[in-house]
């Protein structure tokens, strides 16, 4: 009975020693990266992220975003997908947007077209992120600490 009981307790022991690492969510990454960006932010739902990304919603289970008030080429988009390969479907939309917006910078505003360029993607795990921002480095910092990477 006594080494059922510590058979028992090693097995406890164990097990709450491996529980899984908690997702991170689409809102506390914007939460994060909010931080980075100066100035008044104005949000983006999930409607409207699919639809400046020209994405499928089905695909889509979250999403955050949010753009800079006074300079809206400044913005990033968290999109939680369904699974791994519609995040890297939902990734190359967002790649697809960034030469957009580079087209459009060197036509319209070639004083953007630095800020645009030095934009990027990244998938962690069925999250992809879109970022264009003046720190990018900081930020790139911030989403590695938050994906624990």
């Amino acid at each position: 009975m006594k080494k059922a009981i510590i058979a028992a307790l090693v097995v406890f022991l164990c097990a709450c020693g491996t529980e899984a690492p908690s997702e991170v969510q689409p809102q506390d990454t914007y939460n994060a990266l909010a931080e980075c960006y100066e100035g008044t932010m104005e949000t983006l739902d999930e409607k409207q992220i699919c639809t400046l990304l020209n994405t499928e919603e089905d695909s889509v289970l979250r999403a955050a975003g949010a753009y800079a008030a006074d300079a809206p080429e400044q913005l990033f988009c968290i999109v939680e997908c369904k699974d791994e390969d519609a995040a890297l479907d939902v990734q190359e939309a967002m790649k697809h947007y960034l030469e957009l917006m580079k087209d459009s910078a060197q036509l319209y505003s070639p004083e953007q077209l630095e800020l645009i360029s030095s934009g990027y993607t990244t998938v962690k795990g069925k999250t992809a992120i879109l970022v264009i921002c003046p720190d990018g480095d900081g930020v790139r910092l911030k989403i590695n600490e938050l994906y624990g990477q």
